[in-house]
């Protein structure tokens, strides 16, 4: 085989060339410094999807040559320049169509980073050196890795362009060590003079926007200090508006032979105008809401100026809405904006339906804090809200069936006779967030804090008189490619009187995103005759162990903890109900698809579903998007 002499491995079987041969498996022998998967990704060849529908990948003699020396080639990107394909199993069927090969390495020794040295900077800015040193990734005793090393300089270039230094130059260069296979790397900075940002200009005019939307969009203005990181998150911001399909910030890039810009560096906004009506039709399936569909039309420059209008309807056996909403990007800082709501909700829950019709208005900074040139920046949200809606509650015609129940529904605020409620909510709503997440969509690492307070008042033209607060916690780690996320979420409804608050705001758990081994709201302080009538205290707990497995798909091993408890009686973790259980993920072009199986370790005593006890003590839940 030309690719095993080129690559010093000793002869094997050939594989023949065609369509004809499907490539079942690829494995890996020898390799300790990278895992199978790293290594897979570097090979054009690919294993066929395990899945009847998966796309069929087939053996091709001359791609798998190339491969092989890829394959030495990225070893010797990354410190192992002696790496070697050392042998090649291939192992076919019985009939011949299908192969699985295994690739068998020799790593070597990989060359180490024995010093990194920065030039050009002692004495120039206090503190400078190490700011720098500080953000690189690779480290004295690594090996060389030449992807890390680039990204280091890239990080180091940034780190100097966002302290004021727009024009810094960055030359690496390496030098033998004081012993074979070790290396000495010099980084010599240039950092240029110190500039601030110049006039901003747009390189072509604007149609159907107003120029003040850019530029108030803009993180930066004239004679600000240069920072790299406030032109990035200028573009974040342009991005967001969803008025335009490329937005780019940058200096004016000077013509050839002219000096480049110094002290001050002027500016050009370049954006490309998108389509600034969007209708979205949706469909779905969910084990406790069933088939869902949704509809949202939505105006992203309503009376211009970037002003939103939005409308949206969502439908499934559980929910029915449909809401009108108006936001107003600018309440004279690029970071401060305003919104108003109007709309009606139908839940149809187990136990009781709801109905609600309301507004609100509120008004939401949201100031960004930019984590480098890799990293997502922390966003952070602090929203004030006014809210008046009218509910009503009726419980389901079943309970009221049973007289000893008629205390405990009039202690709810329900007519005994007719099991209905209703009354108004004029709350004033405060919510804090900080989210700091590597992707928020496939969160592998980072944090998401929470803390909502809300205050129902009759001054605030409501019935009901309440105060609720509820935190929550998400932290996310990497362990190798698995990831380890976990939550916490603890909640209490403050009132004199139990009937004082709306039924529909009390507490359950149980569900797909909670509790998983209970179904929808079966987690909550019973009546005498088993039924969940909700409680105001709530603590609730997760773990979730998510382990790769191949291609699109993965697997998570989860434990759940919490409880539901009434006015009277204290949060405690002695008290807490527990499932556990594994699940299924596919990362589909839509999103996480999951499906997962709740087992109850500790059932609850006296638990009653449709009027007869509950025997059932696991449940299995299919959706979409992870559970948190």
């Amino acid at each position: 085989m030309a690719g095993l002499a080129a690559t010093g491995a000793p002869a094997c079987r050939r594989a023949p060339t065609g369509a004809g041969t499907e490539v079942k498996a690829i494995s890996f022998e020898g390799n300790r410094a990278f895992k199978d998967g790293a290594l897979a990704n570097v090979l054009a060849t690919r294993e066929s999807g395990w899945l009847p529908w998966a796309r069929k990948r087939y053996f091709n003699q001359r791609t798998f040559d190339a491969d092989l020396v890829r394959l030495k080639a990225f070893y010797a990107d990354r410190g192992y320049p002696d790496a070697q394909v050392t042998g090649v199993d291939i192992d076919f069927n019985e009939k011949r169509t299908e192969v699985s090969i295994a690739i068998h390495v020799s790593e070597g020794d990989p060359v180490l980073i024995e010093s990194i040295q920065f030039n050009g900077l002692s004495g120039f800015a206090a503190g400078m050196h190490d700011a720098v040193s500080d953000v690189i990734p690779i480290k004295e005793g690594q090996p060389r890795d030449r992807v890390e090393i680039n990204a280091s300089r890239d990080r180091a270039l940034f780190e100097l362009r966002d302290r004021g230094y727009p024009n810094a130059h960055i030359e690496l260069t390496e030098a033998p060590g004081s012993a074979p296979q070790r290396v000495r790397l010099t980084f010599a900075v240039t950092p240029g003079q110190s500039a601030t940002f110049g006039a901003v200009s747009l390189k072509e005019p604007l149609v159907n926007v107003s120029d003040k939307v850019i530029f108030r969009s803009l993180s930066f203005k004239p004679g600000d200090v240069y920072r790299e990181s406030q032109v990035l998150q200028s573009q974040r911001r342009l991005a967001s508006l969803g008025l335009f399909e490329f937005a780019h910030v940058g200096p004016v890039p000077t013509k050839e032979g002219e000096p480049p810009h110094t002290a001050s560096i002027p500016m050009v906004v370049t954006v490309t105008p998108a389509k600034t009506t969007r209708t979205q039709v949706g469909i779905g399936f969910g084990s406790e809401d069933g088939v869902r569909g949704s509809f949202m039309w939505r105006n992203l420059n309503f009376l211009r100026d970037a002003r939103q209008f939005t409308t949206d309807a969502k439908y499934s056996r559980r929910l029915k809405s449909a809401t009108v909403d108006f936001v107003e990007p600018y309440l004279g800082h690029s970071e401060v904006s305003g919104a108003l709501g109007v709309g009606g909700a139908i839940f149809d829950e187990d136990t009781y339906t709801s109905t609600s019709y309301g507004g609100r208005a509120s008004v939401t900074w949201r100031p960004q804090v930019g984590r480098g040139l890799y990293l997502e920046p922390v966003d952070h949200v602090v929203r004030f809200a006014y809210r008046n809606e009218s509910l009503e509650y009726e419980i389901k015609p079943e309970t009221l069936d049973d007289i000893t129940q008629f205390d405990d529904l009039i202690a709810l605020g329900f007519d005994p006779t007719t099991g209905s409620g209703s009354g108004r909510v004029g709350s004033l709503d405060l919510d804090i967030e900080r989210t700091m997440l590597d992707n928020p969509l496939n969160m592998t690492r980072g944090h998401l804090l929470r803390l909502h307070v809300e205050h129902a008042a009759t001054w605030l033209g409501g019935t009901y008189r309440y105060t609720e607060i509820l935190g929550e916690g998400r932290i996310y780690f990497p362990i190798g490619s698995t990831v380890l996320a976990n939550r916490v979420r603890v909640g209490a409804l403050l009132a004199s009187a139990p009937d004082l608050i709306p039924f529909s705001s009390r507490y359950f758990l149980g569900g797909s995103t909670s509790l998983r081994g209970w179904g929808r709201f079966q987690v909550a302080p019973l009546t005498e005759d088993g039924l969940p009538i909700g409680g105001e205290k709530v603590l609730e707990l997760s773990t979730e162990l998510r382990v790769p497995l191949r291609g699109s798909f993965g697997a998570v091993a989860f434990v759940d903890a919490g409880n539901v408890y009434s006015d009277n009686a204290s949060i405690s973790i002695e008290h807490l109900r527990v499932s556990v259980g594994p699940g299924i993920r596919w990362t589909s072009p839509v999103g996480i698809v999951r499906a997962d199986l709740g087992i109850q370790l500790n059932p609850i005593p006296g638990l009653k579903l449709d009027g007869q006890p509950e025997t059932r003590h696991w449940r299995i839940h299919f959706s979409i998007g992870h559970t948190f």
